[in-house]
């Protein structure tokens, strides 16, 4: 048993020894998930982890409505570049020193309506629920401007009143000649649409010329 509980134990600070010294101070929001709302903290994780497998590898990602950049590890892991992008300055700031990298940025900037440059793969999660309804004709035209023609709009929202998810296929078909409808219930994404379902995420691409 001694024997045993020697091994385990160096074991255990082998895996000590990979982790390291490094620690992060995080922002007011994931702080307030993690204290309040774990919940929210993993579904959100969740949807990047879908994002991230539909379109990052090897490919310029823009993430629009970044936040704090919690999306930004899951994205970037395999991708060329990232750029996140986000209107609230002091989301940004966390952002930038949380996670430092060579190939992450982010910028304090309002897209709506304006260019930045051509993308593989834009993802924006939420950012689409915080509009009025008379922005979402604006936003989904801003999506497609900052494409590459053969680039993958990956956008996620609630299936709501204002924005049910037929409506939200219909107004990105406007942009996109093909759009698929995700369902996401809790850690799972999967293809079973219905109007009961909460939130959801749809993928775009082939842009319209």
């Amino acid at each position: 048993m001694k024997k045993n509980a020697g091994s385990e134990k160096e074991k255990w600070r082998g895996v000590m020894t990979l982790m390291g010294n490094d620690s992060l101070r995080l922002g007011p929001r994931l702080t307030s998930w993690i204290r309040k709302s774990p919940e929210k903290l993993v579904f959100s994780l969740a949807r990047y982890k879908f994002a991230a497998k539909m379109g990052s590898a090897g490919r310029e990602i823009l993430e629009w409505g970044c936040g704090e950049g919690t999306g930004a590890p899951i994205l970037s892991e395999l991708a060329k570049g990232y750029m996140g992008i986000d209107a609230e300055s002091e989301a940004v700031s966390t952002a930038r020193r949380l996670w430092t990298s060579k190939k992450r940025r982010f910028l304090d900037w309002n897209l709506l309506g304006n260019r930045l440059g051509d993308f593989d793969t834009i993802v924006s999660l939420g950012l689409v629920d915080s509009l009025p309804p008379r922005s979402y004709g604006l936003f989904f035209r801003t999506l497609a401007l900052n494409l590459r023609r053969d680039g993958i709009a990956v956008v996620g929202a609630a299936n709501k009143a204002a924005l049910p998810a037929q409506s939200l296929k219909k107004k990105m078909r406007e942009f996109f000649e093909n759009v698929f409808l995700f369902a996401v219930d809790g850690e799972t994404v999967h293809t079973g649409v219905t109007p009961s379902t909460r939130q959801v995420i749809a993928l775009a691409c082939n842009k319209r010329k």
